[in-house]
């Protein structure tokens, strides 16, 4: 996600005067979206470049698009479906601002990447390591057709390549059982692995993931304006990259990809240290909670080389948090809605304002959220 960089006020004054008895926060009592003409297309309102397009709208999001109908109806199901899950999630919690029910949703949709590249730099994001962004400032998801992705769209032409190749042996009389053509068959089923492997990593991880960052935000669940902590916003994302089952506001299927992730990275700490984590079934991530806590900009450097890690402790955390302590993570959502873009807290505030929500030091939250992860396989 980007353009996640506004200040917030420090200090814990404002923590309790949010919590309210029950679940859920305080509205802001903000009227209902007018009736007047609807904005512009999202293609119009940012001027972009290319197309033609054409706007797909549901009853959630509006789509400027120059894809095909079949790729479009791809992209609008996984949008419709994340939007649903986190609707679920939210409301259910009584974090859902009334007044931006009825708002859609803007999505541009490049059918080529390279089109997708040249918008993307405008945004300050790179095409290379990114299938999709939600850019805050302009209030937009962006996504493009994988299967156009230049090294992705190489694969499919040595698919159709092999394809010819076994066509002409076959009108040569040689029988489907050669040599010849099981290796041709055999090069062709990896190239599609790979192929596919790639765009559902694409669908989910940016898809899906970037979809989630900009319903949580419209949504009201996140502040608007103000800095949240990157590993909350992120953790919340993640726990929507894979069609949730959400009941009760607990979204209750574990993300199998993040959790091996998060595997990976602690195996990979204590190789590098034994002696400072000899059991690594009471690891929940890279960092130590408390640092994690403290210092959140953490997860939100890119450049990191254990960033897989970062991302898959802030997914770990939030998990655990929503699902054993649902009331508290609501009302600790409400505290970080309810801060004022105007000053940022110090990671010692950040701290304190978890242990307060939660009830417990941060230790405790740690030991506990390891257990949770040790009663869960990566699917």
């Amino acid at each position: 996600m980007q353009g996640y960089h506004a200040a917030m006020s420090s200090g814990l004054l404002t923590i309790f005067a949010v919590w309210i008895a029950g679940v859920g926060c305080r509205q802001n009592g903000a009227a209902p979206p007018g009736t007047g003409p609807p904005p512009p297309a999202p293609h119009v309102r940012l001027g972009v470049a290319g197309g033609p397009f054409r706007v797909h709208r549901t009853d959630h999001f509006v789509v400027s698009h120059n894809t095909s109908t079949t790729v479009l109806r791809g992209l609008v199901n996984r949008l419709d479906r994340t939007y649903e899950a986190v609707m679920k999630f939210a409301d259910a919690r009584g974090l859902v601002d009334p007044a931006r029910r009825a708002i859609p949703l803007e999505v541009l949709f490049f059918d080529s990447y390279e089109e997708y590249a040249a918008f993307a730099r405008t945004r300050g994001e790179s095409a290379d390591v990114t299938a999709g962004f939600y850019h805050s400032k302009d209030n937009v998801a962006v996504f493009y057709n994988t299967l156009n992705r230049p090294d992705v769209a190489d694969i499919s032409r040595q698919i159709e390549g092999a394809r010819a190749q076994m066509l002409a042996l076959r009108n040569e009389g040689r029988n489907g059982g050669s040599t010849q053509v099981q290796q041709l068959q055999r090069q062709i089923d990896v190239w599609q692995t790979q192929r596919d492997a790639f765009v559902d990593q694409a669908n989910r991880v940016a898809l899906m993931h970037e979809a989630a960052h900009q319903c949580l935000f419209n949504l009201g669940v996140h502040a608007g304006g103000a800095v949240n902590p990157t590993w909350l916003v992120e953790g919340l994302a993640c726990l929507f990259e894979v069609p949730q089952n959400v009941s009760g506001g607990i979204a209750a299927r574990i993300n199998g990809n993040r959790l091996a992730d998060l595997r990976s990275a602690c195996a990979a700490e204590a190789a590098d240290d034994p002696a400072a984590k000899p059991d690594d079934s009471a690891c929940i991530g890279p960092l130590p909670l408390r640092d994690f806590v403290s210092a959140p900009g953490r997860v939100g450097d890119r450049s990191r080389a254990d960033i897989a890690g970062l991302y898959a402790q802030s997914w770990a955390v939030v998990c655990f948090l929503q699902a054993e302590h649902a009331e508290q993570f609501t009302q600790y959502l409400c505290s970080i809605r309810a801060r004022k873009p105007d000053t940022l807290p110090t990671g010692a505030e950040e701290l304190a304002l978890l242990e307060a929500a939660f009830g417990a030091p941060v230790e405790t939250l740690e030991r506990d959220c390891a257990k949770f992860l040790r009663s869960h396989k990566a699917e």
